[in-house]
């Protein structure tokens, strides 16, 4: 009985080092990934402080301005009229956010509850839509979805 335990102890300490090891691998890969998402709104939020000759400028390019200037600021609020481009893009990001929740849980209502020909043609050629569109947001949840359906089945 002992040896047993012994085998059971020690043969624990592996598996959990390499799930150690492959979070960690995991985190950095996640890290780098994010660094490499953020770097252009952050190149675009340092470089509105720059003064147009400093962005465009040829040679070694810095991520801080030499001279900060809010005159971009002033520019756009001013002379442009930023509060309507705002008012138009709330309104448009609001009418479209809005048509697809309905039209979504419309659809979704269908799939999930009526069995009419074709239904799971229809559901896999909206689920490849999805790949091609926006992978990352909606397969996983109808990936997890389908997987909750076929345990109750």
């Amino acid at each position: 009985m002992v040896r047993n335990e012994i085998k059971t102890r020690f043969s624990y300490s592996k598996p959990k080092m390499v799930k150690a090891l492959n979070l960690v691998l995991i985190l950095i890969l996640l890290a780098g990934l994010g660094i490499v998402m953020v770097f252009p709104f952050a190149w675009m939020v340092l470089g509105s402080f720059k003064a147009e000759s400093e962005m465009f400028a040829e040679g070694a390019i810095t991520w801080l301005p030499q001279q900060w200037i809010l005159d971009n600021y002033r520019h756009a609020f001013k002379e442009l009229d930023f509060p309507i481009y705002f008012r138009n893009t709330i309104i448009y990001a609001g009418v479209v956010a809005f048509l697809q929740i309905v039209l979504s849980s419309l659809g979704g209502y269908a799939y999930a509850r009526l069995r009419f020909p074709g239904r799971d043609f229809f559901i896999h050629v909206s689920s490849r839509h999805n790949d091609d569109s926006v992978p990352l947001q909606n397969n996983p949840c109808f990936y997890y979805a389908q997987k909750l359906a076929a345990r109750r089945r």
